[in-house]
């Protein structure tokens, strides 16, 4: 994980809490903690949070309540954590805004690996020559400073979903098979959830919808494209 990594951790059993916090406590960490959903948005809203692990069933705020009203407001990376592990669930978890979601009980190595997986989908693009930003009719993609408008609005996206974008942008017109798309955005041990990329993929073609000459298309039980119909303007930057 990154320095200085402000971890939020949510949940109502205070042995969770306590078992979470102890996995994640670190000389580059620095872990806060809420019982309820409601203290969690206080403390969000009050403090500079890199990541949140969420548990999904709380009294009052559930978690599903929380992630969309972080979301609102930011695009955090979100871990949610659940006894609940039918599809349904998981479902509703990422489509209210969830990067990940992880079933209890975990392996406390799985969870640090997710935890490493979101927060570096969430860290500054480093490579060789890219795109600086991407414009193709009246979208417009930001891929250093991570802005994406559609006719000059700006579109909010989770680190997941930019990521994936990104990933879509940076080869248009070209197939890209699910597996691969899962192992380049997820990383490696995301290569047969496909799952996450269905929900995310559905996501990113809502906030875009008002994009004109350009869409995400499906192959069946192949992978996804993104088409564009008339010829992109680019700009190159040497980092």
């Amino acid at each position: 994980m990154e320095s200085s990594t402000h971890i939020l951790v949510v949940d109502d059993e205070i042995d969770m809490v306590k078992l979470v916090s102890t996995v994640l406590i670190g000389p580059n960490n620095t872990i806060s903690t809420a019982e309820d959903g409601t203290r969690a948005i206080e403390i969000i809203r009050e403090q500079p949070i890199d990541l949140v692990i969420l548990d999904m069933m709380m009294p009052g705020m559930d978690g599903l309540q929380v992630c969309r009203e972080v979301r609102k407001r930011s695009g955090m990376p979100i871990i949610i954590l659940s006894a609940l592990s039918d599809e349904n669930r998981i479902v509703q978890a990422l489509d209210a805004g969830a990067d990940d979601y992880l079933v209890k009980p975990f392996r406390v190595r799985e969870l640090r690996a997710r935890i490493r997986a979101v927060l570096r989908r969430n860290q500054p693009f480093s490579a060789e020559p890219i795109l600086e930003v991407f414009e193709h009719a009246n979208l417009r993609i930001d891929l250093i400073n991570r802005e994406v408008t559609v006719d000059g609005v700006r579109i909010h996206m989770t680190p997941t979903e930019f990521a994936l974008l990104r990933t879509l942008t940076e080869h248009p017109n070209r197939l890209i098979p699910h597996r691969t798309l899962l192992e380049w955005v997820w990383g490696d041990s995301y290569a047969d959830a496909h799952h996450l990329l269905h929900i995310n993929v559905n996501r990113l073609r809502f906030k875009l919808s008002g994009m004109q000459s350009a869409e995400i298309i499906t192959e069946p039980a192949a992978g996804y494209m993104l088409k564009l119909l008339m010829p992109p303007v680019s700009t190159l930057i040497d980092v």
